[in-house]
C-alpha cells in the first residue's frame, strides 16, 4: 500500500489519497495515450511516486517556485505540486500529448498552484525563471545542464534525478570549470541511495552563481552535437 510505501515522509491522508488518484488517473489514461510502461500498482507507487518524492528529503522545496523539466507523464511535477502545498509547479514539455494528459490530471486532482508550458525548455523565454529545476530522465548532464542553465535564478538550484550510471555522464575537475565559466553552474552535491533493493538512485545538484551567460543556451541540435563538455 502506499501509505506504507510513504511512511517516512509523515503525508497528509488528503495527500496519500490525492497520490492514489494520480496513480489511477494515470493509469486509466495510459490505456490510450502512452505514459508509462510500468502498470502495476505496487511498482508505480515505487518507481513513479516513491522516486519522486525522495527528493524532498534532501532539499528544501517548500515556498519555492519549480520547474520541472521534460515532465512526461508528469513526474516528479504532479508528485510535487501535490505534496508541497506552499510550492509552484510548473511542468515543461515538447510533447503535447504529455502536456494534454498533465493538464486534464491536474484539472482532476484540483490542483491549484501548478502551470504547464509546451515547448523545449532551451527556446522558452529567458526572463522565466524558477528558485528549483528539476528534470528526471530527460538527458545526459553534457547536454541538459545547458539547456537548463538559464532557468535557474541567481542563488538557485538545479536538481537532477539519475541513476547509476551518473558515473558515466559525471563532469571532470576540468569539466566543471567549464560548467561555471559558461553556465555560471557550480557543482552542489550528489546523494546516492536505494529507492528499493536493487535499484540505485541519485540526485547531483548545481548551483546558479549568476546570470547565465547570453551564449547559452544554443539551439538543441548544436548542444547535441557538440556538448560543452
Amino acid at each position: 500500500m502506499l501509505e506504507e510505501i510513504l511512511k517516512d515522509f509523515n503525508l497528509s491522508t488528503e495527500k496519500i489519497d490525492k497520490l492514489n488518484k494520480l496513480r489511477k488517473i494515470c493509469l486509466e489514461y495510459n490505456i490510450h495515450t502512452n505514459l508509462t510502461s510500468i502498470t502495476k500498482e505496487q511498482e508505480f507507487n515505487i518507481k513513479h511516486i516513491l522516486d519522486s518524492i525522495q527528493i524532498t528529503k534532501y532539499y528544501e522545496l517548500e515556498n519555492k517556485k519549480i520547474l520541472d523539466v521534460g515532465s512526461g507523464g508528469g513526474f516528479p511535477g504532479l508528485v510535487l505540486a501535490i505534496v508541497l502545498n506552499n510550492s509552484e509547479v510548473t511542468m515543461l514539455d515538447s510533447n503535447n500529448k504529455k502536456i494534454t494528459y498533465i493538464q486534464y490530471a491536474i484539472n482532476k486532482l484540483e490542483l491549484k498552484n501548478t502551470k504547464t508550458i509546451l515547448a523545449r525548455v532551451e527556446e522558452t523565454d529567458d526572463e522565466d525563471q524558477y528558485d528549483i529545476v528539476v528534470s528526471r530522465a530527460v538527458a545526459p548532464l553534457n547536454i541538459l545542464l545547458e539547456i537548463i542553465s538559464n532557468k535557474v535564478i541567481e542563488d538557485g538550484k538545479c536538481i537532477l534525478y539519475k541513476g547509476s550510471n551518473l558515473e558515466q555522464e559525471m563532469p571532470t575537475k576540468k569539466d566543471l570549470k567549464i560548467i561555471n565559466k559558461k553556465l555560471s553552474l557550480s557543482l552542489d552535491r550528489i546523494y546516492s541511495f536505494d529507492l528499493t533493493r536493487g535499484i540505485e538512485r541519485k540526485f547531483i545538484s548545481f548551483n546558479k552563481n549568476k546570470k547565465t551567460n547570453n551564449t547559452y543556451p544554443r539551439k538543441y541540435n548544436l548542444i547535441k552535437k557538440s556538448p560543452i563538455f
